[in-house]
């Protein structure tokens, strides 16, 4: 299989599990089942940055690590609500979001 072919695979892949996460991140109410697919969605996306790295012939020692910081970053910087089932973003660089921007109720 040559690079065209697997670069064109990955990017139906890619295709397929952002309209699979799309359509449950809309119609998924609980904040349980949300957090949960944010983290899958983080992981998913973190594999196929990789293959497509590494299928384009990219410097793996400079973008896995790369990869893994923004996958961390990507997990941490969203919460959302148990009450209200909101979004939460964080607005600065590195401080957790510690309570709703809609309700105003406290995260765990």
């Amino acid at each position: 299989m040559n690079q065209e072919e697997m670069l064109a695979k990955l990017f139906v892949l890619a295709l397929l599990a952002s309209i699979f996460f799309s359509f449950f991140f809309l119609f998924t109410k609980k904040s349980s089942s949300k957090n949960y697919l944010w983290k899958s969605l983080n992981v998913v996306s973190a594999f196929l940055m990789f293959a497509f790295v590494y299928v384009s012939g990219g410097y793996l020692v400079v973008w896995l690590p790369l990869i893994v910081l923004v996958t961390i970053y990507n997990s941490r910087s969203l919460r959302f609500c148990p009450s209200c089932g909101k979004t939460n973003i964080r607005k600065s660089g590195y401080l957790p979001v510690k309570k709703c921007q809609s309700c105003g109720d406290r995260f765990d």
